[in-house]
């Protein structure tokens, strides 16, 4: 899904993370995305742990954000999860800050996001996420980052997606054991394939 378009020969660097869950599939976009990169000419850096890595950056030793390089993602895309790590609660929109009676409140960090984009020189951003993710990625891009969204669900809870890698991994593994009324299909994969909201 491309939530906003621009001329290629604008962008020279450009970021991935990924959000959510952890699933398989996630290393093989990364590895995806580094080659793509590489044929544009663009470098491409990852962010750790959804947008955690720019947003806290002293709890990386690698600073947060790595510079992905084609040797870095050889090996990584038959493997499961994802090298830059995921985050579940990490929505610089409403990220929990503990308060020093125990409590936690939500603060917006989103302009902090931005200016970290702007000081990396970080022109755009892949975001591989499933709802949740891709709402944060939008949201960035009404506040003009340039953005595009790779989604990542089983879900069936993105609207103009006809069918998302995790799915198409699912049912590909699927199709290895058997037709889905196979007790052992059922048994493996029949609750993951039928999860989320019935497609009409």
């Amino acid at each position: 899904m491309i939530m906003n378009t621009t001329t290629t020969n604008t962008l020279k660097r450009i970021a991935i993370n990924t959000g959510g869950g952890d699933a398989p599939g996630l290393n093989a976009v990364i590895h995806a995305a580094v080659h793509a990169a590489h044929t544009h000419g663009w470098e491409i850096h990852g962010i750790r742990d959804g947008f955690d890595g720019l947003l806290n950056p002293e709890n990386y030793p690698d600073g947060g954000v790595i510079k992905l390089t084609l040797p870095l993602v050889r090996d990584i895309a038959h493997l499961g999860g994802t090298i830059l790590g995921t985050s579940n609660y990490g929505n610089p929109f409403k990220k929990r800050v503990s308060q020093p009676d125990g409590s936690f409140t939500e603060v917006d960090r989103s302009a902090e996001v931005l200016r970290r984009f702007r000081e990396r020189r970080l022109d755009a951003l892949i975001a591989v996420g499933g709802d949740g993710s891709l709402n944060i990625a939008r949201d960035l891009n009404e506040k003009r980052l340039r953005v595009i969204g790779v989604p990542k669900t089983i879900d069936n809870d993105l609207e103009c997606t006809m069918t998302t890698f995790r799915k198409t991994h699912l049912l590909r593994q699927a199709g290895r054991v058997g037709p889905l009324d196979h007790p052992w299909a059922q048994l493996s994969l029949g609750r993951d394939l039928r999860s989320g909201p019935p497609t009409n």
